[in-house]
């Protein structure tokens, strides 16, 4: 009877597994029917090869304190280098890897600033994601003389102890999929024939997080008006935002591309700054506005493609401080050559789609 028992729960896992697998799936399919387009084979193509790839690519991540009422700004910025990579893709599924070169400002005078860098963007059919993860240590004051006192016009104002974070999502629909593909001017899976474009809508959230050892805001300041005499070494900022725009892209003799797209949105945010000499803390649910920007231009044809990328992510948010704002500014500048190549293409096709079926 013992054995009999063991055997019906086994017999009842393994098909309550099955049946459990098969809803998983089920909903699999479903997800993909709802992202899959049935491209006009007339305006994208979809060249099944693999793709490698160089690049050198520069990401910065900029912070600025605005205060309206006294008309000042002091703006951070990284000191970050140029980083060359390969990668490798087929069918949208990809990898690459990066290594910095060193080739930087002269760090006796804008310092050296550490940075961890996951930020990634993924093109699906419909949607367009962008990923931020994103980690800064060390920066520098732009124009250190025109907002601190006895500074001359060649010094600089460096702070190592300045760190910034940026955790965050955001996407953007496409209604357009059919004749408009983000893929091609930024991830060479696929090649935009004729000229296209399409109407964006999106929604994103992000944490913004920034510390420091002391004020962030220097004693040496000309107006000691500036943030209303707040003073703080920490500020924590989270929003959620929907967004809107449009993209196109420009295709000449089917061979180059001029792309771009301009996103706008806003939504709500809660701001706090923090002291640990005081141990202060205020707080404040404000607004974010935001402008997400991309463009690239280039050769993509067949088996070659050739391009320069830009994208920006700009986010203008309310302080606790009334007429103050904390802005931030994510992004990279990218140069591509990549080459797509014949390679065990039946093999790889079945086997991916074994894995859809």
């Amino acid at each position: 009877m013992r054995n009999t028992i063991v055997i019906l729960t086994l017999l009842w896992a393994t098909c309550g597994s099955n049946a459990h697998a098969q809803e998983l799936k089920e909903d699999l399919k479903t997800i993909i029917k709802a992202v899959k387009v049935k491209y006009d084979s007339t305006y994208i193509s979809k060249p099944r090869r693999l793709t490698l790839k160089v690049f050198g690519t520069r990401n910065y991540l900029d912070y600025k304190l605005i205060d309206k009422h006294v008309d000042e700004t002091i703006t951070y910025r990284a000191n970050t280098p140029l980083n060359i990579g390969l990668g490798a893709s087929y069918r949208g599924i990809g990898l690459s890897f990066s290594i910095r070169t060193g080739l930087v400002k002269k760090y006796e005078q804008y310092g050296k600033t550490k940075s961890f860098d996951l930020s990634t963007q993924i093109f699906l059919p419909k949607i367009a994601i962008d990923i931020y993860g994103k980690y800064y240590r060390g920066y520098y004051i732009t124009d250190p003389s025109s907002i601190l006192n006895n500074t001359p016009e060649d010094a600089s104002y460096i702070r190592p102890d300045l760190r910034n974070a940026v955790i965050g999502i955001s996407g953007e629909y496409i209604l357009n999929a059919k004749k408009f593909s983000f893929s091609s001017p930024y991830s060479q899976t696929q090649i935009q024939k004729k000229s296209a474009g399409s109407f964006l809508f999106g929604a994103g959230a992000f944490a913004l997080l920034i510390n420091a050892d002391s004020s962030i805001i220097p004693a040496e300041i000309n107006n000691i008006e500036f943030f209303k005499r707040e003073r703080f070494n920490k500020s924590n900022i989270y929003s959620i935002i929907v967004n809107g725009g449009y993209a196109y892209t420009l295709v000449i003799h089917k061979k180059y591309f001029v792309s771009g797209s301009l996103n706008l949105g806003g939504g709500l945010s809660y701001a706090t700054l923090s002291d640990a000499a005081t141990k202060s803390r205020d707080g404040k649910i404000g607004t974010q506005l935001d402008m997400a920007f991309r463009l690239g231009a280039g050769y993509n044809y067949d088996r070659y493609f050739a391009g320069l990328q830009y994208t920006r992510l700009v986010t203008k948010n309310v302080t606790p401080v009334k007429a103050t704002h904390e802005y931030l500014g994510a992004g990279s500048v990218r140069i591509v050559f990549a080459r797509r190549f014949k390679f065990r293409q039946k093999t790889i096709d079945h086997a991916l789609n074994s894995i859809s079926k």
